[in-house]
């Protein structure tokens, strides 16, 4: 390092995880140069530790035995694992999909039961990878609303937790689809429960309850699969079989910024596409900025 260079040693946020888990990234990629970015998926969370972290006693065990926390994720990698795993890597199980829809009939529930099975195009997922939450649910303007999702393991996943405006509804009613990586490894099927969390959940009053809530699961197990997601593929795409592209990168997407001239689905892109950008651009920021730093003065 050129004399006279500092290093800061309070840079952090999502700018410089990003910068970071790039280097890791890249480090797997150069030990194993087939990986895709399904594998990558994979191997971070398979390398991942939270043991040392503040957090450490806030992060629970889901069903298959990985640690997660609803906000850290699974913790942090280690890059010495990710490259072990990286060079041993085995080729994936094709990725397999499936959506399970509530049937609600017009009664207002603050509490909805899903139940998961093997469905009749003979596709069994037996390990979940990540799941879809598409729910709409009516509530009053300026309340605090909460959305967990529970697995047939017991494993719970806070969705959602926030005040919502007025902007955030459409007359009356709030629109979004959430992820969650939480219940990784896990088998799905089995009894599911959509809990929404309010103080405006009074069936008398009926001001807040769910009106339309599914799952869609993706993992893998038996049946027709679906092949690898790419950042290309679009959602609303008819003509094609394709799965709609996955990110762990936030855990819920809100889509009430957007109105009828977008498509649900396409919001879910253009958020996705958008954290990558901002992404692109922190990590091009940081090496420019060492690049600087590093420079003969």
């Amino acid at each position: 390092m050129a004399k006279g260079v500092l290093c800061d040693v309070n840079f952090g946020g999502s700018s410089a995880a990003t910068a970071l888990i790039s280097g890791m990234i890249a480090l797997a990629l150069e030990a194993n140069s087939h990986l895709t970015a399904r594998d990558i998926k994979h191997v971070l969370i398979e390398s991942c530790d939270h043991k040392g972290l503040n957090e450490s006693s806030l992060f629970k065990r889901n069903g298959a035995g990985y640690y997660y926390h609803n906000v850290f994720g699974f913790g942090y990698p280690v890059a010495t694992r990710m490259i072990q795993l990286a060079k041993s890597w085995k080729i994936l199980s094709e990725l397999l999909y499936d959506t399970h829809v509530s049937n609600l009939n017009g009664h207002q529930r603050c509490e909805v039961k899903l139940y998961v099975t093997c469905n009749t195009t003979n596709t069994c997922i037996e390990k979940t990878e990540q799941i879809l939450v598409h729910v709409t649910f009516a509530h009053p303007a300026n309340h605090k609303a909460s959305i967990v999702a529970a697995s047939p393991k017991g494993t719970r996943s806070v969705l959602f937790e926030r005040a919502i405006s007025s902007g955030d509804l459409i007359h009356g009613s709030f629109k979004a689809i959430f992820l969650s990586n939480h219940f990784w490894g896990e088998n799905p099927n089995g009894t599911w429960t959509i809990h929404l969390g309010s103080a405006a959940c009074n069936y008398s009053e009926g001001k807040s309850f769910i009106q339309n809530v599914s799952i869609s699961v993706y993992g893998t197990g038996t049946g027709r699969g679906f092949g690898e997601i790419h950042l290309s593929e679009k959602l609303n795409n008819k003509k094609t079989n394709s799965t709609p592209k996955i990110t762990s990168r936030r855990q819920y997407m809100l889509l009430s910024d957007f109105r009828t001239d977008i498509s649900y689905e396409s919001v879910f892109y253009l958020r996705t596409d958008f954290c990558y950008l901002v992404s692109l651009c922190c990590l091009v920021t940081c090496f420019i900025i060492f690049l600087y730093w590093a420079a003969p003065k």
